[in-house]
């Protein structure tokens, strides 16, 4: 530098978006006053802000590479609960991420909060916790166990090993430690401020009111539970299952499905007959391939 002085920039778009401001002094000896001069910093540049409902984790617990990198997806999608990674589908196609959303306000807050306790290392039934969130999605969204076993293994490791082997050793369920005031509270406030469920939550403010303590099934059988001390006054019912916003991995699976009756689909990989008014429209599945009598209703995949 001419002056002796020097400029640092986190990068060039940086700098190209710097130099109508730093034109004026470039080159030039600055007094004290001249010093403070503005720099413009692309607003895409700066850090995204993590989701206010996923607290920092406990000490001692590290998280993994993939964990961090749900909770960062997870933060770019706060409607959302849980992502889980879709199947790599054959080549161009790119794999879709399935989107996973409580439609049942009970359900979304629970869910949340045991999902907190396994991202966050908190002690006392970890493992319970997590094969709970595991069963709830995998039964309730009839996702392939091996899917969220694979994505598992990646955001948990040793814990979800453990988690695995008792399962497969049959040894009874466990309940999860129960929910407590805060931990509900916490996660109905969350959700307020997200802009879900505007209509039970509208008058709803944390810790006012009496909470009863009742136990939440999940599954067909309802032999998982978990204990809550939840809000009288707010509504929902004891089950909930999830929305799937995005739903490739199920196309691709039904796909399959029929081109093993020897069904030919003029369609793209990864697309397939699914039943759902929601999705129907958005696929335009052809009307030949819907009056199609050899599919079976077993062999059809239900989103809605």
């Amino acid at each position: 530098m001419k002056v002796g002085r020097e400029i640092r920039y986190c990068n060039r778009e940086c700098q190209k978006a710097d130099w109508s401001m730093h034109k004026i002094t470039c080159g030039k000896h600055l007094g004290a006053p001249d010093l403070f001069v503005p720099i413009n910093i692309p607003f895409k540049d700066l850090k995204k802000m993590p989701r206010a409902d996923i607290p920092l984790s406990q000490p001692g617990y590290r998280r993994s590479a993939h964990l961090l990198d749900q909770i960062s997806r997870l933060s770019e999608s706060p409607l959302n609960d849980f992502i889980v990674n879709g199947t790599p589908p054959p080549p161009p196609y790119k794999p879709k991420d399935i989107l996973v959303a409580y439609k049942d306000l009970k359900a979304a807050s629970i869910f949340i909060c045991l999902r907190n306790r396994i991202m966050c290392g908190i002690e006392g039934g970890i493992e319970a916790s997590l094969f709970f969130v595991y069963q709830s999605l995998q039964l309730e969204t009839s996702i392939y166990p091996k899917t969220l076993q694979r994505q598992f293994t990646g955001e948990y490791g040793k814990i979800w090993e453990r988690t695995w082997e008792a399962y497969q050793r049959e040894e009874p369920y466990t309940t999860p430690r129960a929910i407590a005031r805060a931990e509900i509270d916490q996660a109905l406030q969350w959700l307020k401020e997200a802009g879900r469920f505007k209509n039970e939550l509208q008058d709803f403010v944390p810790g006012q009111g009496e909470y009863h303590t009742y136990p939440f099934t999940i599954g067909q059988d309802l032999k998982l539970k978990v204990h809550v001390e939840w809000p009288r006054k707010l509504t929902g019912s004891s089950t909930g299952k999830p929305r799937l916003l995005q739903t490739e991995l199920k196309i691709d699976l039904a796909r399959r499905r029929l081109a093993a009756q020897g069904i030919h689909l003029n369609m793209p990989a990864g697309s397939g007959l699914v039943v759902g008014s929601r999705f129907q429209a958005e696929l335009d599945v052809p009307e030949e391939l819907q009056r199609n009598e050899r599919v079976r209703p077993e062999d059809i995949i239900s989103v809605d």
